[in-house]
């Protein structure tokens, strides 16, 4: 989404493609976001990974590769060109994820925001995806 505000060419996340036949698939994954992913993806890659590397690094260290772990991950679900700044993007939301984990101690916070972050994509999405704007507009 911010890539191409930017000017930038992303890949597309497969269940954007998939989304694409059926974009109903998207208002699902909205619950699924906050239920599923936001808080399994942080139990693993802040819990987890960079609790983990926290517990023999510093902060400053474990952020990043943790961070770089789960944009690494990511790459699986991706087609068409862009893919590095998808990933970049990934990085940088996953390094605010770490950060906000680190500040207030409490795995609830990021996994919030992750899921929140999802929801708001895949709403988007769907919009445009969809002739519901199309409804919205008159």
């Amino acid at each position: 989404m911010t890539a191409s505000f930017l000017g930038l060419d992303s890949a597309t996340n497969q269940v954007v493609t998939t989304a694409a036949e059926n974009p109903a698939v998207l208002l699902l994954m909205i619950p699924l976001s906050y239920l599923l992913v936001g808080p399994g993806e942080e139990l693993l890659f802040r819990g987890a990974i960079q609790g983990r590397l926290r517990s023999e690094f510093t902060p400053i260290v474990a952020i990043p590769i943790a961070s770089a772990t789960f944009a690494v991950l990511h790459v699986s679900s991706l087609s068409g060109d862009g893919k590095l700044v998808y990933l970049g993007g990934v990085f940088l939301i996953a390094l605010v994820l770490g950060v906000l984990y680190e500040y207030t101690e409490n795995l609830a916070v990021p996994a919030l925001v992750h899921a929140t972050y999802n929801a708001v994509q895949f709403g988007v999405a769907y919009f445009s995806l969809s002739s519901a704007p199309a409804v919205l507009l008159g």
